[in-house]
């Protein structure tokens, strides 16, 4: 059974072992534009989290998925006319975005622990046919794997998280119940 906790009452401490979703590293060294008012709560956790020196743990995948989100991201930011996106990362102006998407990514490697994907260790088979059945995302499902056998507690705002059998910490407030 999921054990969702609101991250506002959590009092992190230096026993804690975390995973953190890349849309909450996206709420916290994501481009400015992309900030909501309903992700603010991210920021103050990563404070809090830094703070306590909770152990944050990251695998490729989220690390992926947070580049590649913040690109996308700006590139939508150019309107509906916007070039493909190929096209768009030879530009001057994907230039400057991909060396503050690189300064980010950084900081993020710089305040983590490393950890597999635990590619060699899943159920491949059945997280495949979960995936078949079309309402799983894998980068989800690998998650989940990796939080499993991490004994992880996730950090998200992802409401594809609710039916897993996770610890998590979220502002989300349908991922809450509410």
């Amino acid at each position: 059974m999921t054990e969702v906790r609101p991250i506002w009452q959590h009092e992190f401490s230096d026993r804690d072992a975390l995973f953190l979703d890349a849309n909450v590293w996206l709420s916290v060294y994501g481009p400015s534009t992309r900030k909501h008012a309903k992700t603010t709560a991210y920021p103050s956790a990563w404070k809090k989290i830094r703070e306590s020196r909770s152990t944050v743990f990251l695998d490729v995948l989220t690390l992926s998925e947070f580049i590649n989100a913040y690109a996308r991201w700006e590139q939508k930011q150019m309107g509906p006319e916007a070039m493909r996106f190929k096209n768009f990362r030879r530009t001057d102006t994907f230039r400057e975005i991909a060396r503050d998407i690189e300064s980010a990514a950084k900081r993020i490697v710089r305040a983590c622990q490393p950890c597999g994907s635990c590619f060699d260790e899943a159920d491949l088979g059945a997280v495949l046919s979960q995936y078949g059945e079309g309402d799983r995302d894998f980068n989800d499902q690998m998650i989940t794997e990796i939080c499993t056998r991490e004994d992880l507690t996730l950090v998200t705002h992802d409401l594809d998280f609710s039916d897993s059998e996770l610890c998590i910490l979220t502002a989300n407030g349908r991922l809450l119940g509410r």
